[in-house]
């Protein structure tokens, strides 16, 4: 993975205040949201681009996707729903490991 030495976050905080829920960390490439609903990956590949995913055991899946869909088109930011991940705890550590699928 290539490491950027900066990343668009003002992106990320366009799409927060969009959809209402607000940024609780952000680590390398991830930006996690307010109750793990969704997170957002940049895209190395495409500097203004955000990858959004969405909680495996999330209930609100399609109204979060037409929020986040909603908000990206009216503030002009590019972002490509890209799937679902899960939060696993690593084994015998206080490490939270981010499956994507």
């Amino acid at each position: 993975m290539q490491t950027k030495s900066f990343r668009p976050l003002y992106l990320v905080e366009k799409l927060s205040k969009g959809i209402g829920i607000d940024i609780v960390y952000a680590f390398e490439d991830l930006v996690f949201f307010e109750h793990s609903e969704l997170l957002v990956q940049f895209d190395d590949s495409r500097e203004e681009r955000l990858k959004v995913y969405f909680h495996a055991q999330g209930t609100d899946r399609d109204r979060l996707s037409d929020l986040v869909t909603s908000a990206a088109q009216s503030q002009d930011i590019d972002v490509a729903l890209a799937g679902s991940f899960t939060l696993k705890q690593k084994e015998g550590t206080e490490e939270v490991e981010v499956v994507f699928s």
